[in-house]
């Protein structure tokens, strides 16, 4: 089952703000598409997509990647 949420919802879950999920949807839309609108107007994302996302930009799990400063 495909779970749908909206861009605060999803921002909360993958704990970053909700302007950094909006900029990855743009710059990334094979890999976090718009999934439709929710009933507030917001647009809605696959959860398992923008956790995915998360986790590869973020290089979570793979030691010595990430962001370097």
């Amino acid at each position: 089952m495909t779970w749908l949420a909206d861009t605060q919802a999803v921002a909360a879950m993958v704990r970053r703000a909700p302007a950094t999920v909006r900029s990855w949807a743009h710059r990334y839309p094979d890999r976090l598409p718009r999934r439709g609108t929710g009933p507030r107007g917001r647009a809605l994302y696959d959860v398992e997509d923008a956790e995915r996302l998360a986790a590869t930009l973020t290089g979570a799990g793979k030691p010595g990647c990430g962001v370097q400063h």
